[in-house]
């Protein structure tokens, strides 16, 4: 009985300090933005609506997986499903795409809101949000680990990469780094792993921070003359300190 009473407590002053039920609850705004990259019937990856007018962002390598890119599928929470086509490919360098969903009769969730302030903290709280293979709406925390400017290799020229300790599994490519209030700091794109088939990430997870995200599309958008796409997509997405993103456009 003594037992129960104090796991009573210790449960009650949980939750009451956010670190229970309720702290997840908080993030189901998110969980309804975030729709599940199709093919077939099987889920290849995450994305996230950046744009009331129907803009939605994943990684690179995620939107090259579907044959067809003027019929991506996405799936919703709801289990709805609309059609997309790619409107920024990106490469393997530059692992962002913008996709513009054209068949939504009204099922597009609401769009989520980018940090664009200073870089946060390392020690920020975050929480990635996705669809890890073969669950469906996970969500797994940690924390800004760090940043690096520039992260080099045979076939990529990374820049803007965010760092998490938070897991990460197939599927989770493409899903948004969120803080506590819903707010996209990130992208996941990668796992910096030892070893070659992981469950979880025994290393660090990789993401581009928001400010690099918007700069690399609206670079892709600006080079291939889609100037109509361009001007939707920055008069839609709801940003905070839009400088900074001027500022990244100029490094």
């Amino acid at each position: 009985m003594l037992r129960f009473f104090i796991m009573s407590i210790i449960i009650a002053t949980a939750i009451a300090l956010g670190c229970g039920p309720l702290a997840a609850a908080d993030l189901e705004p998110v969980v309804q933005s975030v729709v599940e990259v199709r093919i077939k019937k099987s889920t290849i990856g995450s994305a996230w609506v950046v744009s009331d007018e129907g803009y939605v962002i994943t990684a690179s390598h995620v939107a090259r997986a579907v044959k067809d890119r003027t019929r991506v599928v996405l799936r919703t929470a709801q289990g709805e499903e609309m059609l997309a086509r790619v409107i920024v490919a990106g490469d393997f360098a530059s692992d962002v795409a913008l996709l513009y969903v054209y068949q939504r009769e009204g099922m597009l969730p609401p769009p989520l809101k980018l940090w664009g302030g200073d870089l946060k903290p390392r020690g920020t709280d975050i929480y990635l949000v996705g669809h890890p293979s073969p669950a469906r709406y996970r969500v797994h925390s940690g924390i800004i680990s760090g940043y690096i400017q520039e992260f080099k290799g045979k076939n990529y020229n990374i820049k803007g990469l965010l760092l998490t300790d938070a897991p990460t599994y197939p599927g989770n490519s493409g899903c948004p780094i969120v803080l506590e209030d819903g707010t996209v700091v990130g992208m996941v794109f990668g796992n910096f792993s030892a070893g070659k088939h992981p469950t979880a990430n025994d290393g660090f997870c990789g993401g581009y921070y928001s400010h690099m995200i918007v700069a690399l599309i609206v670079e892709e958008l600006t080079e291939t003359g889609q100037t109509q796409h361009l001007e939707h997509f920055l008069r839609s997405i709801k940003v905070v300190g839009q400088k900074r993103y001027d500022q990244e456009l100029r490094r």
